[in-house]
């Protein structure tokens, strides 16, 4: 059963002893600080005494972060039914013990989750959550989102009716207030650090979203995450394509992610996508429904597809966590084009940009295809070359010689 979230009012990690209270209770954590001693034990005050013997002792406990592609089926199915509603959840299976905590329906991406620390004060098990909000300028996915994190609790002590959660937002701190981050940006450059993953292992695997200076940004979940990486070794790559980065002698390194299976696809939140196609019966507002054989399918996201009633096409949607469907992408057969590669370009802002022709027997170029973030990639960019037929798809094109497209989908 899930729990619902407490907000206390933990200020701060530091290396600092301090001052505790007589009557500090366990059971009371309004007020509590935490604070780390020699990375083994803490202590709880209210700031009223001297007496360090009155300190209740705050054991750090042993957890580690889960990747979600790790997690059992069975995990994720029970993960899936709670995420509605902040709260949090302890899953336990008969070899692991998860702790999931979740921030609810938020209505676009950039939200995330980290645990930075589980300590044992008395019988109680304290959580600190950071809760993170998207900035101003941070490219998210505009779709309702249900973030979560989970952790591996490695301590044979824990006990599933004795948590109490914590959560802090880093933007609602004091002036001079600090909170030490464990796998956060890195604070001049909101670069993350790599410190942590072992020299030849995988540091991540996602979509190019943009490249600036020495550093590249991928999109990750529903977070764009930004890491260094020597601007000579993207020169080989594009926006949107699927990458994985490498450490390397310390340092990032970058190759394509090959996927061999377009016929299963995902939205970047893990969520299977759904490919419909049908006959648009009526819209309202963003919501609408589409006649697939006897069924009727009613969904959401009309804003943006430019969809008309009684049209044939194919929707691709994703199935959310509270049962609500949301459009992502209308597909038209009237704008797609079947063409030819002549010539493949990089751009200076990274995005590919491909000369191609419509007559398969001719060398004339006829369309310039430009690939950028609005694309829905169905291909393995890297794996594109001169000669190769596509099929783009494009609900504009610009009256010239060649003509200018920018694609809303490739595909082979």
């Amino acid at each position: 059963m899930k729990k619902i979230l407490m907000t206390l009012s933990i200020a701060a990690l530091t290396l600092s002893m301090v001052a505790c209270n007589a009557s500090a209770n366990n059971t009371d954590t309004g007020g509590k600080q935490i604070k780390v001693i020699q990375d083994e034990i803490s202590q709880t005050y209210d700031g009223n005494t001297s007496d360090p013997s009155t300190c209740m002792i705050a054991e750090m406990v042993d957890y580690r972060q889960v990747d979600r592609n790790d997690l059992p089926q069975g995990v994720l199915d029970q993960i899936k039914d709670q995420a509605l509603e902040a709260g949090y959840d302890v899953i336990q299976t008969d070899s692991a013990t998860y702790l999931v905590v979740y921030m609810g329906q938020r209505n676009s991406g950039g939200y995330f989750l980290e645990v930075d620390g589980i300590h044992k004060v008395g019988d109680e098990f304290m959580v600190t959550v950071q809760e993170n909000e998207p900035g101003p300028d941070m490219m998210v996915t505009m779709a309702i989102t249900y973030p979560w994190t989970v952790v591996l609790v490695e301590d044979e002590t824990f006990n599933p009716d004795k948590v109490v959660i914590d959560r802090y937002n880093p933007t609602d701190l004091d002036p001079g207030e600090v909170i030490d981050p464990v796998d956060g940006f890195d604070e001049e450059a909101n670069v993350m650090p790599i410190d942590h993953v072992k020299e030849g292992d995988s540091i991540m695997v996602g979509e190019v979203m943009d490249f600036k200076g020495n550093t590249i940004h991928i999109l990750s979940g529903d977070l764009v995450m930004v890491y260094a990486l020597d601007a000579d070794l993207a020169l080989n790559h594009y926006i949107g394509e699927t990458v994985e980065l490498i450490k390397k002698d310390g340092q990032a390194t970058i190759q394509s992610y090959i996927i061999d299976d377009f016929s299963i696809n995902y939205t970047s939140m893990g969520m299977p996508i759904v490919s419909v196609n049908g006959t648009i019966l009526s819209i309202d507002g963003d919501q609408f429904i589409i006649q697939v054989g006897d069924e009727e399918i009613s969904l959401s996201g009309a804003e943006g597809l430019n969809l008309v009633v009684g049209e044939t096409l194919t929707i691709e949607y994703a199935d959310f966590f509270d049962g609500e469907k949301y459009a992502g992408a209308a597909i038209r057969e009237s704008e797609a084009y079947n063409l030819k590669v002549l010539s493949i370009e990089r751009l200076d802002s990274g995005m590919m940009q491909i000369r191609a022709t419509d007559d398969m027997d001719s060398g004339e170029v006829a369309y310039v295809v430009t690939v950028d973030l609005s694309t829905v990639i169905r291909l393995n960019l890297s794996e594109l070359k001169v000669g190769d037929n596509f099929k783009a798809y494009a609900d504009l094109v610009m009256e010239s010689y060649p003509a200018q497209m920018t694609a809303t989908r490739i595909t082979k």
